[in-house]
């Protein structure tokens, strides 16, 4: 067996583990140690405690497979000299570890619908959300309901780690602000939300000579604040990089009365909402929601319980979404021309026309990190929301969208302020 030694900070980060938090956010730059310490505290706590099943999640699962159980667990096992047949069993398919005490751990991609109702059917003692950034708030709080396994001498715990995204992201409000994501009001039991920054420069002993000054440290700014230095950061290449949050972004008392509005619904693994209001020249993203692993009927009951369907105005849908449309509240299909939405969004937001109330957790997630490669493809991650917004958005200036919303609103005079100018 290799003689396991930790770094001063991954020392740090223990006693952090066996404190009263039961959230627990590791951040920091890459190849800072964090992925590491978190599996090995895994399969330490498997080993010695019988029968408590534990659960890796990450946002694909091809990453999950090649990243966490091709390589980081590997080098655990192999580190602690836990033997395969002799002390654990493998299950290479479902990505599960057995351990002879009958402890579990599982690992698992939140995109995998195969499979995800039967993690999901499980009870957990430990969760670990890897590569916290790239997973919505909707979904962890949809898997954080398994957290729920009774296992003696273990309190139940959930960890999460990161290269930080901006300090939009839901992970910031959360572990460092304290807020609730959704509300913005304070978290109760702040105590028991902890979070603690590991830096490359903290894990030197274990990185390749060089990695850091050949590798992070010729990085593009943004970049090497984020991956070198740990800080949330807005990422390079955002689509809609003209949006800053000192202007774009305003609190629910500041909405002015609406003359119209617009919904739009992205349906998926995740399904996601977005509440636009029309007044004058100005357009307002006012509310959104999301929910992970629901059907539309559910999706539809949710967005009556928050009041949209007393804001009348069509839901645009995506159009690829079939007969999931007849279970929407006054569902329309979306005009989905991507280029074309985007265009008309960067134009608002270009010209100050554009506004987002500061509860919309989901679309200001997703608003700092949609963003194109080098190619100038729009990449498909971290769009629900975006989706959403564009279909709201952009379907209701198409003139025949809004000549049926002529013929069909019969409670008031229309008037067409926003229309002043020419999208």
């Amino acid at each position: 067996m290799a003689v396991l030694t930790l770094t001063k900070k991954q020392d740090e980060a223990l006693i952090l583990f066996s404190s009263e938090a039961n959230r627990i956010m590791l951040y920091g730059g890459s190849r800072s140690g964090k992925t590491f310490l978190i599996v090995l505290i895994f399969v330490l706590t498997a080993t010695s405690h019988a029968d408590c099943r534990q659960v890796i999640l990450r946002h694909h699962r091809t990453d999950a497979r090649q990243s966490l159980w091709m390589d980081t667990i590997k080098k655990v096992l192999k580190l602690l000299g836990l033997k395969e047949g002799i002390d654990f069993m493998k299950n290479e398919s479902d990505m599960v570890l057995t351990f002879k005490n009958n402890s579990e751990i599982w690992v698992a991609g939140l995109d995998d619908k195969e499979r995800v109702d039967k993690i999901l059917g499980n009870e957990y003692v430990r969760m670990y959300f890897n590569e916290s950034s790239q997973i919505s708030y909707d979904t962890v709080t949809t898997a954080i309901t398994r957290l729920a396994q009774k296992i003696a001498g273990l309190a139940l715990k959930a960890y999460f780690d990161m290269n930080p995204p901006s300090p939009l992201h839901w992970t910031h409000r959360l572990f460092v602000e304290h807020l609730d994501p959704e509300t913005l009001e304070q978290i109760k039991n702040p105590g028991k939300y902890a979070y603690m920054k590991i830096n490359p420069v903290d894990n030197t002993d274990n990185l390749p000579k060089g990695y850091i000054e050949d590798i992070l440290d010729l990085l593009p700014i943004r970049k090497k604040k984020r991956f070198r230095d740990g800080e949330f950061v807005k990422e390079e290449g955002t689509i809609y990089d003209e949006f800053r949050e000192d202007k774009h972004i305003i609190s629910s008392s500041e909405l002015p009365p609406m003359e119209y509005w617009s919904k739009g619904t992205d349906f998926g693994l995740n399904m996601a909402g977005v509440l636009v209001g029309w007044c004058g020249d100005m357009v307002y993203v006012t509310d959104c929601y999301g929910m992970y692993n629901t059907t539309s009927r559910k999706f539809q009951g949710q967005l009556t319980a928050r009041g949209w369907d007393e804001n009348w105005g069509y839901n645009y849908c995506d159009p690829s979404g079939g007969e999931r449309l007849q279970e929407i509240y006054m569902s329309e299909k979306a005009d989905n021309e991507v280029e074309a939405g985007i265009e008309c969004i960067q134009q608002l937001i270009e010209e100050d026309r554009f506004r987002i109330v500061d509860k919309c957790r989901g679309v200001l997630d997703e608003i700092s990190m949609y963003k194109r490669d080098a190619n100038g493809k729009i990449i498909k991650e971290f769009d629900h929301y975006m989706d959403s917004m564009r279909y709201a958005v952009f379907s209701f200036t198409k003139p025949a969208k809004f000549k049926k919303i002529k013929a069909d609103d019969k409670r008031k005079p229309i008037t067409a302020g926003y229309r002043s100018k020419k999208f």
